[in-house]
């Protein structure tokens, strides 16, 4: 992450990522995603088995 100072008083900054920063977020997200399918099925199997 770059921070990117504007002005002292009052104290004011931007921030912005890397191309790192990029790669990382993107891998987070997908994680994410995986972690909710696995979550979703996972309940989906639970609500299946329950009795009617």
């Amino acid at each position: 992450m770059i921070r990117n100072e504007i002005s002292d008083r009052p104290v004011a900054a931007t921030y912005e990522l890397t191309e790192f920063g990029r790669s990382a977020l993107l891998i987070a997200f997908f994680l994410k995603a995986i972690s909710l399918i696995i979550i979703l099925s996972q309940n989906l199997v639970a609500v299946s088995r329950q009795p009617v």
